[in-house]
């Protein structure tokens, strides 16, 4: 077996997502450098006052990879993470040195090579981290550029506080989505999917309706389109189109919360047919039967763990606005081409949204308006002028300019007169595009007849496995009770023998991590786990470099004890709560009629 493919094989165990970001890749000589052979006792010294007593390590650069054993030589008891810029370095450093001994070091805890997967480090580092993280630079990259660290260091604590308000977000809601993904699941199974419908309009354009303010001004072009694009309204800006009385062809609903009754409390709202997601409010309640598109999002673990099908066989990642999800509908039907219109991200004129949208406490939106006022956060309009924004909002643009740039085969459009520059998307205001439109065409009833023309084929064999699988599974919360119950007896067995018998209280420890493994192992734990309890999660694996490098038994069993004995009940807590959820998804799917 050759070098490269002995370090291959062991990635795929350990960075499976490292191998990704090397298939197909050749070396590149031009960008590889020569690291000494030495031990670099000057950098380790400097990297000394940068580590001191922090517990996780941040280090830029992989190298040959003779820092980072100098590194892990150097802190035994720390937790360290890579990143190696150079995806061509990394590959020609692998070709030519086998690492699997370094791969299997218990301290390396995290890789990524290449800019595609550092988030996913950053995701990574913050699941463990408790305060601080030490960062450090391989020489080369410090004799490069100094700068690259500083600036690495400040995109690592900016998508801290996303990741902190998304863990926030999802602490609040938790058990709304429990509730969304269990209760939805007889409607996905017995309607059509989005991926059903790949593909079923190729070539199209769509236009994607937020409800910013600047939609105001293009209510009437945006009549004008509809025979010639596909009209997505998404999320409230129904409420605008219902108000002018225009039917979209489609309009999206992901929003999780009750909110969507009071978006949606007017008939007219519910007219087009609608594409749901899997996390949606259950209780929006389409007006015509059989009018509804189904979507499982990329990140609904639960309800992909309960249909039994993995992530890559759906279409629709996760965005921070509905927009997003809005714009993946389209392509995912085949649009080549893509309008926004009335996304604003800002407040143009100290504006919230458009007429018509009603389903917010205008008090509650004016101190909206005053607080951004206050802050000073601006962003650059269309026109190269300054819009006041949120924080929420830049976190939306953001995440729609990702998506754009992960679709360069779509042509993105924005004529939000007013709204904020979207990186990606070309600005061109309404007038301008319809020359582009009105040679096109687009069915009144395009989206209805894709669905009565799509037949879901209810299979009874299908329903009732998935029934029996929910069934076992809430008979399991049942057993893992009474293993969590024993857990918490070792718990306390070991830390009463830490001080007198600390071999057997080794031993103990031994038993409980044998223990901890068969209850995390479940199929279900993951997914179930990181929707109810994630805040309880990250805090404890905040806690694992701690407990996993102390060596004195009497401290190592009171950590445990007192760690793992909290997350232990909070997970006592979570199956009781959501029995019942699983129960009512069952009495559903018992209901589903089979032809």
């Amino acid at each position: 077996m050759s070098t490269l493919q002995a370090n291959i094989n062991f990635l795929n165990k350990k960075f499976p997502h490292v191998v990704q970001s090397i298939t197909n890749m050749k070396a590149d000589e031009s960008s590889v450098y020569t690291e000494r052979v030495e031990k670099d006792e000057a950098w380790l010294e400097a990297v000394e006052g940068s580590v001191g007593s922090f517990k996780l390590i941040f280090m830029y650069g992989f190298g040959q990879g003779l820092a980072l054993i100098d590194l892990l030589e150097k802190y035994p008891d720390r937790w360290i993470f890579v990143y190696e810029p150079n995806v061509e370095t990394f590959y020609d450093t692998i070709e030519k040195f086998n690492f699997v001994e370094l791969f299997q070091h218990p301290g390396f805890k995290g890789l990524a090579v290449g800019e595609e997967h550092l988030k996913m480090l950053f995701s990574s580092i913050l699941n463990y981290m408790e305060s601080d993280l030490a960062f450090v630079a391989h020489r080369h990259y410090l004799e490069q550029d100094s700068n690259q660290l500083y600036e690495l260091k400040e995109e690592f604590l900016k998508y801290n506080q996303t990741f902190e308000v998304n863990q926030q977000t999802m602490n609040h809601f938790r058990v709304q989505w429990m509730q969304n993904s269990m209760y939805q699941l007889a409607n996905v199974l017995t309607s059509p999917s989005i991926e059903n419908l790949a593909g079923s309009l190729p070539g199209s354009t769509a236009v994607v309706v937020g409800s910013g303010p600047s939609l105001q001004q293009d209510i009437e072009w945006l009549q004008r389109m509809k025979p010639h694009a596909l009209i997505i309204a998404a999320g409230s800006s129904i409420q605008v189109l219902a108000k002018h009385g225009i039917e979209p062809h489609l309009t999206v609903v992901m929003d999780g919360g009750e909110i969507n009754t009071t978006i949606f409390n007017n008939p007219e709202t519910l007219v087009a047919p609608l594409l749901i997601t899997s996390t949606a409010y259950h209780g929006i309640n389409p007006q015509h039967e059989g009018q509804t598109i189904y979507s499982v999002l990329r990140n609904d673990f639960v309800s992909q763990y309960c249909i039994d099908k993995p992530k890559e066989a759906f279409l629709i990642e996760p965005t921070s606005t509905v927009t997003g999800t809005a714009m993946q509908a389209a392509i995912a039907l085949g649009a080549k081409r893509i309008i926004m219109m009335g996304q604003d991200l800002s407040f143009p004129n100290n504006q919230f949204y458009a007429e018509g949208v009603n389903h917010a406490y205008l008090p509650y939106l004016q101190m909206k308006v005053d607080e951004a006022v206050s802050n000073q956060l601006r962003v650059e309009n269309v026109h190269g002028s300054l819009n006041t924004t949120t924080a929420s909002f830049m976190f939306m643009k953001e995440g729609l300019e990702e998506l754009i740039a992960s679709c360069p085969n779509v042509q993105f459009i924005n004529s939000t007169r007013n709204g904020a520059k979207i990186a990606g998307s070309i600005f061109m205001p309404t007038e301008d595009v319809w020359p582009l439109l009105e040679n096109e065409s687009m069915e009144e009833a395009a989206i209805r007849n894709l669905i009565n023309n799509q037949k879901v084929s209810v299979q009874s064999q299908n329903i009732v496995e998935i029934r029996e699988r929910i069934t076992d599974t809430v008979k399991d919360f049942g057993v893992v009770k009474q293993e969590l119950q024993a857990l918490k007896k070792l718990l306390a067995k070991a830390q009463d023998l830490s001080r007198s018998k600390p071999l057997k209280a080794q031993q103990v420890t031994e038993q409980i991590e044998l223990a901890w493994t068969k209850i995390v192992n479940r199929s279900w734990f993951e997914p179930v786990a990181d929707c109810m309890i994630p805040i309880e999660l990250s805090q404890f694996d905040k806690q694992l470099p701690v407990i996993v490098t102390e060596k004195n038994i009497v401290t190592k069993t009171r950590l445990i004890y007192v760690h793992l004995g909290e997350l232990a009940d909070r997970i006592l807590n979570m199956l009781t709560e959501i029995e019942d959820i699983f129960y009512v998804s069952i009495e559903r799917l018992e209901k589903i009629s089979i032809a």
